[in-house]
């Protein structure tokens, strides 16, 4: 079997609650759950990429460019929660790993800020003129 990603070169349409699914089947597919690599996210990439995209969404000067930019935040927001998936099943199915035991510290310490952009970005499409 292929670990090729099954719907490369396909639109993803990233709705709420099926954009972490639909990452991981894109990615991940066809790979044993132990098989997947875990990096841990660059915080403070994330958080400027986020806070630019959110500029660019909010100067967006029609729909087609918000829409675009939703798409690249809701691919950064997977990228982050897939390796924190990923950080806490392994820490739960070994607990006694110190690694993994680190990783859900740094998240359980990041998650708060992530939530904030995220808050952030709900606050942006309320306030969207092409709503």
């Amino acid at each position: 079997m292929s670990n090729k990603p099954i719907f490369a070169g396909c639109k993803k349409t990233n709705r709420a609650g099926s954009s972490i699914v639909l990452y991981i089947i894109i990615h991940y597919h066809m790979k044993k759950f132990s098989e997947i690599e875990y990096h841990r996210p660059d915080l403070d990439r994330v958080q400027s990429t986020f806070k630019g995209l959110l500029e660019k969404f909010d100067t967006a000067p029609d729909y087609a460019v918000q829409e675009a930019v939703i798409t690249e935040i809701n691919d950064l927001k997977a990228e982050f929660q897939t390796a924190s998936s990923i950080a806490n099943v392994r820490n739960s199915i070994d607990s006694s790993n110190t690694f993994y035991e680190s990783e859900q510290e740094f998240y359980d310490t990041t998650e708060p800020i992530f939530r904030e952009l995220n808050i952030e970005f709900y606050k942006s499409l309320n306030n969207s003129p092409f709503k």
